[in-house]
């Protein structure tokens, strides 16, 4: 029988430490074993691949680069530094995908994934800034700031908050 430790381990390579087995494969890479990768893939440093994800041929990824579970990236794709493609999504061979872009089912978000900026002020409001827009929170919305940071990272993924009137969007300004 298989304990559901092993079971995890077999799924994903969780070690931190730097893994260059593959020349491929960039220092801290998270690579899905089920992940079905194509001949010369390049993977930057920090990059991962999610679950029964299928990259083709030449694909190039940037540092920070992720790709979510259940994902086909056709052959010749560029995936550039911390660009994020969303769970169940399709990339089509020839694609060059620019820095800090978003891949959804419904298309390509331009600089979503950019850096970011969390305040918080005195009274507990917050101040989300990103390349892309500016959030005000007021105070009693969230707890904390990891709260903040988790509702940021959802939307970053394209993806709402569990509750959605913790939604960031509908405190951007």
């Amino acid at each position: 029988m298989v304990s559901f430790g092993s079971f995890l381990k077999g799924l994903f390579n969780y070690s931190m430490e730097p893994q260059r087995a593959d020349p491929r494969q960039g220092h801290f890479s998270e690579i899905a074993r089920s992940a079905k990768i194509g001949r010369n893939v390049v993977f930057g440093d920090w990059s991962s691949v999610g679950c029964f994800t299928t990259i083709g041929d030449n694909v190039m990824f940037g540092p920070w680069a992720k790709v979510g579970n259940d994902c086909v990236i056709g052959n010749d794709v560029q995936l550039g530094s911390h660009t994020r493609v969303a769970a169940g999504s399709y990339v089509a061979p020839g694609t060059i995908l620019g820095d800090h872009d978003l891949v959804t089912k419904n298309g390509v978000i331009p600089d979503r994934c950019s850096g970011s900026m969390v305040q918080e002020d005195a009274n507990g409001a917050f101040r989300v800034i990103t390349s892309v827009a500016i959030f005000m929170i007021p105070a009693g919305i969230f707890n904390s700031y990891d709260d903040v940071s988790e509702a940021l990272d959802l939307w970053q993924w394209g993806e709402t908050y569990h509750d959605p009137a913790k939604d960031l969007e509908h405190f951007r300004i």
